[in-house]
């Protein structure tokens, strides 16, 4: 976990929306910025309120050249920001159940019920998977926060 402090320089941000049609929509609201030259990638299914010239602390996980940051604090604003946490918890634990229910439709069928149950573990893999990501966030958010 990498923790950087300083003035956001550079903000650009954008919006990824996927699906649409016969599926539901998904927005992400990408945000990319610099503190003293370093780039920083913000992910987030909120808006992030950030502008050139903001006071923040980051954490994250640094990737290749640039800093993943998982929490934000605005100095400026008073206000922070985390790429999530409660919905990758919800969906860890809803994973397994729907895995369970999945791989045992899947067992009637003839072919594939021989070997539906060996793709179980990639529920429980995906769920173990879910809850580390948000255990990082969570030691992001830490991190940012100001002490009193």
């Amino acid at each position: 976990m990498m923790k950087l402090e300083g003035t956001a320089t550079n903000c650009q941000h954008t919006t990824r929306i996927t699906g649409g049609g016969e599926t539901t929509t998904r927005t992400r609201y990408i945000t990319l910025f610099r503190i003293d030259g370093r780039p920083i990638r913000f992910i987030s299914g909120k808006a992030l309120s950030l502008a050139d010239g903001d006071q923040v602390i980051v954490a994250g996980r640094e990737k290749s050249s640039e800093l993943n940051a998982g929490a934000i604090y605005n100095l400026t604003t008073q206000s922070e920001s985390h790429s999530g946490i409660w919905n990758r918890v919800i969906k860890a634990v809803i994973m397994p159940v729907f895995g369970l229910f999945f791989t045992g439709i899947l067992s009637f069928f003839p072919f594939i019920g021989s070997i539906a149950w060996y793709l179980y573990p990639a529920f429980i893999i995906w769920s173990a998977y879910l809850l580390w990501t948000a255990f990082i966030t969570h030691l992001a958010l830490k991190e940012v926060r100001p002490t009193a």
